[in-house]
């Protein structure tokens, strides 16, 4: 991991030094700054934006995670572009491109359905079996082709009042033994 992020340095020097010696080290720092405006513009609206189209999503009945991933991918692009050096906007680029853009997304949606955990029957969640207190079920898209998820439930009745209360505190008695106030 260090070794990545160190050739990613010396490629991001080395970007810039190619096009300052082609184009000016003056145009190379215009071009680095508006880079940063443009990332830091994408990044300015995206959590809204991408919370609002994954709540039109879920109420038109369409899977979120897509939608999800697509806002998470123009965000990544967004900091790509505050980054400064071109390799990281060269990525950046393509990532805002809508072709690129969904192939890369075709991949990390696959990619976390075959990580997906169900925890308890309560909820979803990306990890691994032993990552979830209590085990978990695996969860697959084979899993629903014909639309039905199989599942046991056990259905749990009103809790009576007295499991409400708070407990009362223990007293030591005499005796020595632990009793309950009254």
């Amino acid at each position: 991991m260090g070794l990545l992020v160190l050739v990613a340095i010396v490629a991001e020097l080395a970007s810039v030094a190619i096009v300052a010696s082609h184009a000016g080290w003056l145009m190379a720092l215009a071009l680095l700054a508006l880079a940063g405006l443009l990332g830091t513009s994408i990044l300015a609206g995206r959590g809204v934006a991408t919370l609002g189209r994954a709540s039109a999503a879920m109420q038109g009945g369409r899977a979120v995670a897509p939608v999800v991933v697509d806002g998470a991918l123009v965000a990544a692009a967004g900091l790509l572009l505050v980054i400064p050096g071109f390799v990281s906007d060269a990525v950046a680029l393509l990532l805002l491109l809508p072709p690129t853009r969904a192939l890369v997304r075709g991949r990390v949606v696959a990619w976390l359905r075959d990580r997906l955990v169900m925890a308890g029957g309560m909820g979803m969640g990306v990890g691994d079996l032993n990552d979830v207190p209590g085990g978990g079920v695996p969860w697959r898209a084979d899993d629903m082709r014909d639309g039905v998820i199989d599942t046991t439930a056990t259905e749990v009745g009103p809790p009576d009042a007295r499991d409400l209360r708070a407990p009362r505190p223990a007293e030591r008695d005499a005796s020595g033994p632990r009793r309950e106030l009254p």
